[in-house]
């Protein structure tokens, strides 16, 4: 008995349709292909691009996609990187390369895969980069995910990226882990000393020397106030010369039994929690996650100008803006923040609203989920 032809007719929507040679029969079945997407990070650090990347991570697990994570280097988080790894084998439909791990374009253009690109960086990171491989960053991306206006500035304007490639995503931060209780840290701090805080690796770039700068003058400018200054965050390997001048710096200013350099934590949270104030003080900083951390956590903070992405924050009416990096300034606008209960109370109210409504990880994940499906669209 000879059988009769069969015909597939395959929809790229919702399937395929098996029909007899006299179209009186049809059949449907679900024809599905998740796309393959390799995360690239740079390290497993408890710093700020790598716990962003696991964020997205977690929100993008949930979702339609065959995830794999690289990692250049390794660090802390690599437990809760592990999860991620190794869910598929063999070539991507896409590469996602998240700050700092441009060393991996010649690898994803031999392989001749797409990559999308999510900039953290200033111009200062992109000025370290070998020429071919700045070469490749300007050229073969099929699209940009930025954090800031200010970095979108700089990609299109600077470097000549087409501004059609380059979207603009706010930095989105855990809600919810930083909503929930936490206990505070006890640091022998006095009950009626005013806290002052900092955040990031002791690195030139987030200006630790600048902060310890501006609680010397602070200190002059409220002699009858107990001050304590925290600085959240450890040391960053190669720079041991950086944090020996630091310890140096508190001894001779002299500053000893008021600053508290607390090291890398795991919960900085309850860290944060102690600050009055928070200084951001970094000479570049085009994401600023600890701001809106501590504005969560209602703390007013202020920023140099020279930081960068602060200044879109300082728009919005809620982060108090110094020009440069001036130290004294910088210590008269923390001292009239302090001394004024109205006024923090305005920025701290408003930067906390702020952050809930535009900041949330959730939502900015969606953004990038989006663009990330236009770029991985799979017919079959």
């Amino acid at each position: 008995m000879e059988l009769p032809l069969i015909r597939c007719y395959v929809s790229r929507k919702a399937g395929a349709y098996w029909l007899d040679q006299s179209r009186s029969l049809a059949y449907t079945f679900v024809v599905k292909k998740s796309p393959k997407i390799t995360f690239v990070g740079h390290e497993a650090s408890r710093t700020g691009a790598p716990i962003l990347l696991l964020k997205l991570l977690e929100n993008i697990s949930k979702e339609d996609f065959d995830i794999n994570v690289k990692l250049l280097k390794g660090g802390p988080l690599e437990q809760e990187y592990a999860k991620y790894r190794e869910r598929f084998f063999g070539k991507p439909d896409l590469f996602y390369l998240h700050s700092h791990s441009y060393g991996f374009l010649p690898k994803a253009k031999a392989m001749g895969v797409p990559v999308i690109c999510h900039v953290l960086e200033d111009k200062i990171s992109f000025q370290q980069l070998p020429p071919q491989i700045f070469e490749i960053f300007i050229n073969y991306p099929v699209h940009y995910v930025v954090v800031s206006n200010h970095i979108k500035k700089l990609l299109c304007r600077e470097f000549g990226i087409p501004e059609e490639k380059v979207t603009v995503v706010r930095t989105g931060i855990d809600l919810n882990e930083w909503e929930e209780a936490s206990d505070i840290a006890d640091l022998g701090i006095a009950e009626d000393a005013i806290v002052i805080g900092g955040s990031g690796q002791i690195h030139p770039r987030k200006g630790v020397d600048l902060w310890l700068q501006t609680a010397y003058q602070l200190k002059k400018l409220m002699q009858n106030q107990k001050l304590h200054f925290v600085w959240v965050g450890g040391e960053v390997e190669g720079e041991s010369i950086y944090n020996l001048l630091l310890q140096e710096d508190v001894e001779r200013m002299p500053l000893k039994d008021q600053v508290s350099f607390v090291g890398e934590v795991d919960n900085p949270k309850k860290y944060y929690s102690l600050f009055d104030a928070f200084l951001l003080t970094s000479r570049q900083e085009p994401s600023g996650t600890v701001i809106l951390e501590n504005a969560l956590l209602n703390k007013p903070v202020i920023a140099f100008e020279a930081a960068g992405g602060a200044t879109e924050l300082a728009e919005q009416g809620w982060v108090r803006l110094v020009p440069g990096l001036d130290t004294l300034a910088m210590a008269k606008e923390t001292k009239l923040v302090l001394e004024s209960d109205s006024l923090r109370h305005e920025i701290t109210k408003k930067g906390r609203e702020i952050v809930i409504n535009e900041y949330d990880a959730r939502k900015t994940s969606k953004e990038i989920l989006q663009i990330i499906r236009s770029h991985t669209l799979v017919t079959v």
